[in-house]
């Protein structure tokens, strides 16, 4: 089985409808046989789900902003969960470690900012 990882709901929606998928909670089911002749589990993201933490959150010295903290070197990025992405979020993760799911398809944006995703 396939999981088709789409860059918005709407995408996800046209890759069902193409695979005569049909919505079960927050994902499509494509069944098989399809074009995908295994079926696929179709979720989509919402925008940007993970976001930098802030500085202050990875040192207290950072609260407050004086020249003298400049410039910030971050030498080991860490990420969170956008606040209202946590469901979504748990979407994704269920869908492609589904243990049904044997490849994942990421149908996002070519340029850099759907790669990310």
């Amino acid at each position: 089985m396939y999981a088709i990882l789409a860059e918005k709901p709407s995408a996800a929606k046209a890759f069902a409808q193409a695979l005569n998928g049909k919505k079960q909670g927050r994902i499509y089911v494509a069944p098989p046989p399809s074009l995908l002749p295994e079926g696929a589990l179709i979720c989509a993201t919402v925008g940007h789900i993970l976001e930098f933490l802030e500085p202050s959150e990875l040192d207290e010295k950072y609260t407050s902003y004086s020249l003298d903290s400049l410039p910030i070197i971050i030498d080991n990025f860490q990420y969170k969960v956008v606040s209202d992405k946590k469901e979504v979020l748990q979407t994704i993760k269920n869908t492609i470690f589904d243990k049904r799911v044997k490849t994942i398809i990421l149908a996002t944006d070519a340029a850099s900012e759907g790669e990310y995703i």
